[in-house]
């Protein structure tokens, strides 16, 4: 099978810690072609220094700095200087398997389809817990469907895409939880997903990212969240239940456990989810 070039979308932001790794994990996977774009969000860190020496070493890494414009704007940048005729996105605190963009390649191009998805382990304090996990390697089609196959998880990483579908589509910039707005647009262009179970993603667990931190923007958690329902809603996507409510001030907490049948908000349970409907705005 003919190798395309792939580009491998990286923001960091003080991840100093763990960027050696996430970056080793790039270098050494069985896919080759690929060209790394690691934008350096305004670290105040050794992130900097450290993207410089491993540059040194490879010259598939292209470094990028800007000032700290938050997440999505960093992708966006890799987005507006990537020549692969596929993207994937991995977070400067996780790392990938060393077959991973290999197994998504193969899945992508030999199901014929616009999306390939892999499972997602959630590495914590050196325990692993799956986060998503994909049983089966099976095609599916219409934006519904794949929603459904990847679980109503809306991470941007963990996934494949081709890329010439979504030149078009940009995050978010200036705000916090904006994966969900874009993925569920990468979706419905795409329309068609190949999940891949033994290609594996690992979200790192780490206490300082801006995952943890953004939970005191709840203005920003509304906003996104909003704006997925609303796009589902307008484009006739179906999403979990779970999935569908509309967050407010007092309960701008809640979190999804187990299978989405308890909701809880600061770790107590307050409603199952046959009474969700009545907390709708």
């Amino acid at each position: 099978m003919q190798n395309k070039l792939i580009s491998v979308i990286v923001p960091i932001y003080n991840t100093e810690k763990y960027l050696s790794k996430c970056l080793d994990s790039l270098l050494s996977q069985t896919f080759k072609d690929i060209e790394i774009i690691c934008i350096n969000d305004g670290s105040t860190d050794n992130s900097e220094q450290i993207l410089k020496d491993f540059a040194q070493k490879d010259n598939r890494i292209i470094v990028l700095s800007q000032e700290n414009l938050k997440q999505g704007a960093a992708r966006n940048r890799g987005l507006d200087i990537a020549k692969g005729e596929y993207i994937t996105f991995v977070d400067s605190d996780d790392w990938i398997e060393k077959d991973y963009i290999e197994l998504l390649y193969n899945a992508i191009v030999e199901n014929n389809v616009n999306i390939a998805a892999a499972s997602i382990t959630r590495d914590k304090r050196g325990k692993e817990k799956c986060h998503l996990k994909l049983c089966n390697k099976q095609t599916y089609f219409g934006a519904s469907d794949v929603v459904e196959a990847l679980d109503d998880h809306f991470e941007t990483a963990g996934k494949l895409y081709r890329f010439e579908l979504i030149k078009d589509l940009r995050f978010m910039e200036g705000i916090y939880y904006e994966d969900a707005p874009y993925t569920i647009r990468v979706i419905h262009k795409c329309g068609s997903v190949v999940t891949v179970p033994n290609a594996h993603y690992h979200y790192v667990s780490n206490p300082k990212s801006t995952i943890k931190q953004q939970r005191m923007h709840r203005e920003d958690k509304i906003k996104t969240s909003l704006d997925l329902v609303n796009y589902a809603e307008e484009n006739n996507i179906k999403i979990k239940d779970w999935v569908i409510y509309r967050e407010n001030y007092f309960l701008w907490s809640i979190k999804h456990y187990k299978y989405h049948n308890d909701y809880y908000l600061c770790g107590i349970k307050i409603w199952i989810k046959e009474n969700i409907g009545k907390f709708y705005v």
